[in-house]
């Protein structure tokens, strides 16, 4: 074998281990993530908010609202997945995630959404405006990220007639 092979297959675990290095943080892995969920609302994609919530969220997940009703995991997808069924048109969909704080093997993520679309409730169409803050706990689980607890902070949710 001539030498410069060698010498490539000796640099070969040294370039593995550099690329290991190089790899997302778990910011960069769940600000993507983000990302993809707010594909899913601005698409009004139903089947890719179902895949997003059953891979990223933990089988106990449990999300509470400003107004501090709970719910688990199949209230928080029924909840979503209802109001994309009602929507007709997604207007405006913004999320930011303004801060990530880790202690350990949890994150806690403060995100902050606004929503803007036109939607069909009680048989009459109306535009829906939501702002809302979020404090978002994710648990390291082996190599991966679960989303298991989600708090809302802050709420403005209002409806008006169409246009408005």
């Amino acid at each position: 074998m001539p030498q410069w092979d060698m010498k490539r297959l000796a640099s070969l675990p040294l370039l593995a281990l550099a690329a290991i290095s190089l790899g997302a943080t778990p910011q960069e892995i769940l600000t993507k993530r983000y990302q993809q969920f707010n594909k899913n609302i601005l698409k009004s994609d139903s089947k890719g908010m179902r895949a997003w919530i059953e891979s990223n969220c933990a089988s106990k997940f449990t999300y509470t609202s400003y107004h501090k009703a709970k719910f688990d995991r199949a209230g928080y997808q029924n909840g979503i997945l209802g109001q994309l069924a009602q929507t007709t048109k997604v207007l405006q969909s913004t999320l930011q995630v303004r801060e990530f704080k880790r202690t350990g093997t949890t994150i806690v993520a403060t995100v902050a959404t606004e929503f803007k679309g036109l939607v069909v409730f009680d048989s009459r169409r109306l535009t829906l405006t939501d702002q809302s803050v979020t404090y978002e706990t994710w648990q390291q689980s082996g190599s991966d990220w679960k989303l298991v607890k989600v708090i809302q902070i802050n709420a403005d949710t209002q409806m008006h007639q169409e246009g408005g």
